[in-house]
């Protein structure tokens, strides 16, 4: 039926299926995984799609089974004889154009991210598994958005295939980092196998996708390129993961000041959706401001992160950040009425709020100066016609 079925009726299908699957697979669907191959391999691109659907389907019922002995020998088995083809056909689908391929290759990014959320299937722990898949993710993310992809708003854009696809290459990097890449981030129970893993990706794969993010972040700085919200928040966790590591951090160093003033400042400035909430409903304005951190994949939220990661694990970067901000606010105090920027210092007072912790802490050099920073750049602003401020 999926093979039939239109795009409406083929949702409802495939949700049913895995409801079936979470409780009869593999005991009483044995040869389920058989039909998934078979569709896999098929020449007509329904068939593979149902295909897809169908592999998403079974990952998704290992996702949080895995940890159990039995089960994950099961899924190692699945994954030997599945994601050989599904690594084919998403090389496959990158090259492509169309809607429809789009939500194919998010189905197989979609796949691969239930397959290795809680353990790392043997399959794909091998080096030139982790080549293939890496270098099929970081295309996804370089891959210019089809022109499918780019019309409407932008939070039409976001919702597209294309865009998810995006989405989930990102995310899969991410968790291929933080949860099985970072040999710090290991907990003691961790497999001994993972440890190897581990070392093996940081030295050999994490410089490589920071290379392959940064490439990203220069092409939005400049104009040339538009990224969605989940695209530069997993930019940012990532930038995060690398402030820590030396393996990283030495590639990330050179960077940081464009970053801070290219990336992490004009994402802490307010946008027009802000003043427009502002105006029309300040108590969600407020809401949205204080409890970022509600907002699944927010940037400012990721970008706040970074700055405290940042000046609390590399504190020298702390005064090249304060640099930067007395900067925006020295520029704003001089200016005339009609030159100031007042978004710019809005977003140059978030980024000292975010390093408060930091900047008054006990040890702080500058601590007995931040009165005096309130005094002559905060304390004007009750007074300011821009409400926000």
């Amino acid at each position: 039926m999926l093979l039939s079925s239109s795009p409406p009726l083929n949702a409802h299908l495939f949700f049913v299926i895995s409801k079936i699957l979470q409780h009869d697979f593999p005991e009483k669907w044995p040869n389920f995984m058989d039909i998934t191959l078979q569709l896999l391999n098929g020449s007509d691109v329904n068939s593979v799609f149902a295909g897809l659907q169908c592999l998403l389907a079974i990952c998704r019922v290992y996702s949080y089974k895995v940890t159990e002995d039995d089960k994950k020998a099961e899924f190692d088995e699945i994954v030997d004889h599945s994601f050989p083809q599904l690594l084919n056909i998403g090389s496959r689908l990158v090259n492509e154009e169309s809607e429809e391929a789009g939500e194919m290759l998010r189905t197989v990014m979609k796949a691969y991210k239930h397959a290795i959320y809680m353990e790392l299937p043997s399959h794909l722990m091998s080096d030139q598994a982790t080549v293939d898949w890496c270098t099929l993710f970081l295309r996804i993310i370089d891959k210019t958005p089809p022109p499918c992809s780019m019309t409407g708003e932008p939070a039409d854009r976001e919702l597209t295939h294309w865009w998810k696809s995006k989405k989930w290459a990102y995310a899969n990097l991410n968790r291929l980092f933080v949860r099985y890449g970072n040999p710090s981030a290991l907990g003691k129970s961790s497999k001994p196998d993972y440890a190897q893993y581990a070392k093996m990706f940081m030295t050999a794969f994490a410089p490589e996708i920071l290379k392959g993010y940064l490439q990203q972040v220069d092409k939005w700085v400049s104009g040339g390129l538009w990224l969605s919200k989940p695209a530069l928040y997993y930019t940012l966790v990532f930038l995060e993961e690398c402030v820590k590591p030396k393996a990283v951090w030495d590639h990330l160093k050179p960077h940081i000041e464009n970053l801070v003033a290219h990336l992490i400042f004009p994402l802490l400035c307010q946008t027009d959706e802000d003043i427009e909430l502002f105006d029309s409903d300040p108590a969600e304005y407020l809401h949205r401001k204080l409890n970022l951190f509600e907002e699944v994949s927010a940037p400012d939220a990721a970008a706040t992160n970074f700055l405290i990661a940042l000046t609390k694990t590399r504190k020298k970067q702390t005064f090249s950040i304060l640099t930067f901000v007395n900067s925006v606010v020295s520029k704003y105090e001089s200016a005339p009425d009609d030159q100031k920027l007042p978004r710019e210092k809005e977003g140059a007072l978030r980024m000292i709020g975010s390093l408060a912790s930091v900047i008054l802490g006990k040890k702080s050099p500058i601590a007995d100066q931040v009165e005096y920073f309130f005094v002559r750049h905060v304390f004007p602003e009750f007074r300011s016609p821009h409400e926000y401020l």
